[in-house]
């Protein structure tokens, strides 16, 4: 009897690609049939929006969906309550598998202390100084002043404010603004018995200007200068933008405002 003798390699050739068709089938099947049934694959929920929720508001309504959360901060915004929702990822309308985490910023119950800043400017940079740091403007007043919405005062709480005072964030800021605009005329103040340059610097933000400067009673000039005469003389009423002229000789400036007669 004749035996058939099969080709081996061609034996061996057809049986590896059955076992690769069978290995490749079962791949696509696990990936394509199996894990999409186990993991619910297609299958998405829409993330809502929570900007605003309370906190105990939030579990309830993730729950429902199949979803959970997690707080991973907190900041201050007093445009929502005390423990609400200020911003969440996923981001609403996000589409997210079952059971996903949603991670959320919760606002603060307190607001956080913030330093008052230099106001020193216009109405204008106040304003943009003020949002920078979280304050608010509050309510505007005017009085005589040169410089029109010129700041010069700040208040808190009904309370003069300095810089580098700690205030709550989102609080309101009141000031003290220029109109524009000085009474022409002015009382003439007593600057005799005190320091030659601090009267400089008083009569000048007084809209007053320095006129003649009399050193006939100086041997030299030294830093410890006082005023002892004046015209026009203390009480009497000038313009704004008049001189005062000045008598100066060496001394030790006083606290007293009575007028030295003996120069008058």
């Amino acid at each position: 009897m004749k035996l058939i003798q099969f080709d081996k390699p061609r034996y061996l050739f057809i049986h590896l690609a059955i076992i690769l068709t069978i290995t490749a089938l079962l791949i696509i099947s696990f990936f394509y049939a199996y894990l999409p049934a186990i993991t619910n694959k297609g299958e998405t929920i829409t993330v809502r929006n929570l900007i605003g929720m309370s906190i105990n508001d939030i579990e309830q309504t993730l729950s429902k969906n199949g979803l959970r959360f997690e707080v991973n901060d907190s900041s201050y915004s007093e445009k929502y309550p005390p423990m609400t929702v200020l911003k969440q990822y996923p981001k609403p309308g996000s589409k997210v598998k079952e059971n996903r985490k949603i991670f959320v910023s919760i606002n603060r119950i307190t607001p956080p202390m913030v330093k008052m800043p230099q106001l020193n400017g216009t109405l204008k940079n106040a304003e943009l100084i003020l949002e920078s740091v979280g304050l608010k403007l509050g309510n505007k007043t005017y009085e005589n002043h040169r410089a029109h919405n010129y700041v010069l005062r700040r208040y808190y709480d009904g309370e003069v404010i300095t810089e580098g005072e700690q205030i709550p964030k989102g609080s309101s800021i009141d000031l003290v603004l220029g109109n524009g605009s000085a009474p022409n005329q002015r009382t003439v103040e007593n600057y005799t018995g005190k320091s030659f340059e601090e009267m400089r610097i008083l009569i000048k933000g007084q809209d007053l200007l320095i006129g003649k400067v009399d050193y006939s009673e100086v041997d030299s000039l030294r830093d410890n200068l006082i005023v002892i005469k004046q015209h026009p003389a203390p009480g009497e009423s000038i313009n704004r933008g008049d001189e005062i002229d000045l008598w100066v000789a060496e001394g030790d400036p006083v606290d007293s405002e009575e007028s030295d007669d003996d120069f008058q």
